[in-house]
């Protein structure tokens, strides 16, 4: 640049003034307390009637469960007399006894839900 140039010229933006709309109707902001109930009576207006608590049936659980394990180890029974005689035949069945007894229990009485 040289000392002959013209000063660079800066832009800049003029001053605006803004309009102030709707400030004498300003009213109080209502308290949280207010906004919760208003927000509760509608909640209930809007929900669906909700039936009483009904009495819980009977379940037939226990019954499948003695049933279910009465045929299971009858099978792991019959196993026993059908198959060969001997020290692995014997461990396999003993593993099926327990893994499916223990697994029986599990998902009746814990991982199912009511029926």
């Amino acid at each position: 640049m040289n000392d002959d140039d013209p000063p660079s010229r800066k832009f800049v933006f003029k001053a605006r003034a803004f309009d102030q709309d709707n400030v004498a109707s300003t009213s109080p902001a209502p308290s949280v307390h207010e906004i919760l109930r208003q927000n509760l009576s509608v909640q209930k207006s809007a929900e669906p009637v909700v039936l009483p608590h009904l009495h819980d049936r009977r379940t037939k659980r226990r019954r499948d469960y003695w049933i279910t394990m009465l045929c299971g180890n009858a099978l792991g029974g019959l196993a026993a007399v059908i198959l060969p005689t001997n020290v692995v035949v014997l461990v396999f069945l003993l593993a099926f006894f327990v893994i499916f007894n223990l697994s029986l229990v599990w998902i009746l009485f814990h991982v199912m839900d009511k029926y």
